[in-house]
């Protein structure tokens, strides 16, 4: 995540486990601009999401 926002002020707000992947919705930044993505178990990451209107921020 902080590669994709360009900003290291990450804050783990959410996860949700299956088999086929974690949902993870993480904060970003000092607004919490909310992120998701799926983590899987090899380490990978999928789907990186702004669930933010980023046209606001």
């Amino acid at each position: 995540m902080t590669r994709t926002t360009n900003n290291g002020d990450v804050v783990l707000l959410s996860s949700e486990f299956s088999q086929a992947g974690t949902q993870v919705i993480v904060g970003v930044g000092e607004q919490r601009a909310r992120w998701s993505c799926i983590g899987y178990s090899d380490g990978t990451t999928a789907d990186i999401t702004s669930l933010t209107n980023e046209g606001t921020l």
